[in-house]
């Protein structure tokens, strides 16, 4: 999953900043430690911090979306709170 602070969609460009996450399974339910990379994306370098761990907290799945909320942080510098819709691409 791919989330952003604007909304986002399959054609969306990857400049900018984002967080990128994964979970095991496409069922609600709460997933600690789930696997987070937090990214900083300019035409002239990208800003990276890979393998964080975040909480992710799947409320609901459809054919169509998934909804929940997201909490990553990385010492001060970095971090993702807040809720998603993530719409499948394909």
């Amino acid at each position: 999953m791919r989330f952003s602070s604007s909304p986002m969609d399959c054609a969306t460009s990857t400049w900018g900043k984002f967080v990128e996450a994964s979970i095991w399974a496409r069922e609600t339910g709460t997933y600690d430690w789930a696997q987070a990379l937090i990214w900083d994306a300019k035409r002239e370098k990208i800003i990276g911090y890979p393998d964080l761990s975040a909480t992710i907290v799947v409320d609901e799945v459809t054919e169509e979306s998934v909804k929940g909320s997201i909490d990553v942080n990385y010492c001060t510098t970095a971090s993702a709170v807040g809720t998603f819709e993530v719409k499948k691409c394909f």
